[in-house]
């Protein structure tokens, strides 16, 4: 078995009470998708009403992923965006990158507001603004 360490931000001051670190026990073969799967199934990620984006990172700072979740209606919407030119399907024991203690460890980083746009919807938010450049 893996010994994951997992950690996020906190979203809101209500929720940055106690700390979100968790350790995970998972199979040797898990994968770095894995790591988003358990996150989004058994909730560990934060419930937040609306569109919001969470990145994973190794312990390194590397971003492996972007996660965008609409929160509403329930049950969540969830897209995965992998940004590693390995793939999410790698096994964590290939191309995990331990931390300072010889730990795979991963980090959850919330992006509020954070979303996708269509190229449309994306030209239609950035050309008004033109006017506003220095």
């Amino acid at each position: 078995m893996l010994t994951i360490k997992v950690d996020s931000d906190s979203v809101a001051m209500g929720d940055d009470v106690e700390s979100h670190a968790e350790t995970w026990e998972m199979p040797d073969d898990a994968t770095l998708g894995e790591v988003i799967l358990r996150a989004v199934e058994k909730f560990y990620l934060a419930s937040v009403a609306g569109r919001v984006a969470w990145t994973l990172q190794d312990s390194t700072g590397r971003v492996l992923a972007v996660i965008e979740v609409d929160g509403l209606p329930w049950p969540p919407r969830v897209t995965v965006q992998s940004l590693w030119r390995a793939g999410l399907p790698r096994r964590i024991s290939d191309d995990g990158k331990k931390n300072d203690a010889g730990e795979y460890a991963f980090f959850f980083r919330y992006h509020s507001g954070g979303r996708s746009l269509a190229w449309d919807e994306f030209r239609a938010w950035v050309v008004p603004h033109r006017s506003e450049r220095p």
